[in-house]
């Protein structure tokens, strides 16, 4: 064996008890990819590294994946005072986190689990015999009245400037928004809003390995300072 692995088999081996060998392989790994670079390994501080890490915020991140910071203004109620909402008292809440809904559309129709969406809508019946009367089944977002008429809107507008050959596609979104929780123990939570595709199968999006719930924003906590403003 030479040095170079020497030293790296003394290396794992001298961590038994913290470093599997699964994750051993793994840092292996990393100095095989294209980008890793030798020369920027011995700028390395790991103290310094796990400071900068410490102060990252979820912001940083975030700003780094086409998520936008913005705020918005709630209409406070005056009590014991008859005003119009238009001159009523506001209450800004700021750090709200979102991401443009085109953004959202785009990253789902370039992911894996867009090769099984429906983007034709159409209607599904049942005839119990070959005799009988055709029953309308309903089970699916794509085979909804309403999305077909959208579908036949979008065409009778004619809205693409590809040419005549280039079919058009609707997407169906249904919005959601709740708290979940962030850990095992512990009150950390989260309020975030996201949406699901009613072009993929319900069947699909209701198994947690699908990943279909897409993040469209984190709401933080408004705290007291919303109730000392009602009060003021």
């Amino acid at each position: 064996m030479t040095p170079r692995p020497q030293c790296v088999m003394e290396w794992i081996n001298g961590f038994p008890s913290e470093l599997s060998q699964e994750k051993a392989q793994a840092a292996i790994d990393i100095t095989r990819t294209e980008h890793f670079n030798l020369d920027d390994m011995k700028k390395i501080e790991v103290d310094q590294l796990n400071k900068r890490l410490d102060a990252y915020s979820l912001e940083d991140h975030l700003a780094c994946a086409d998520w936008t910071s913005g705020s918005v203004k709630l209409c406070l109620p005056c009590k014991n005072v008859k005003c119009p909402e238009s001159k009523a008292p506001e209450f800004e809440v700021k750090g709200i986190l979102h991401r443009k809904l085109v953004d959202v559309i785009k990253g789902a129709l370039q992911s894996e689990a867009a090769s099984n969406f429906h983007y034709i809508p159409f209607s599904a019946h049942w005839k119990p015999n070959p005799d009988g009367l055709a029953i309308r089944v309903y089970g699916e977002a794509f085979s909804l009245d309403a999305m077909c008429e959208a579908y036949e809107e979008i065409r009778r507008k004619n809205l693409t400037h590809d040419g005549p050959d280039v079919e058009v596609a609707i997407m169906s979104m249904s919005i959601y928004s709740d708290s979940t929780q962030l850990s095992s123990f512990g009150p950390t939570s989260l309020w975030l809003m996201y949406i699901f595709f009613g072009n993929q199968s319900k069947y699909d999006r209701c198994q947690p390995s699908s990943f279909a719930a897409h993040h469209v924003a984190y709401f933080p906590s408004v705290g007291q300072g919303i109730l000392v403003s009602i009060e003021n």
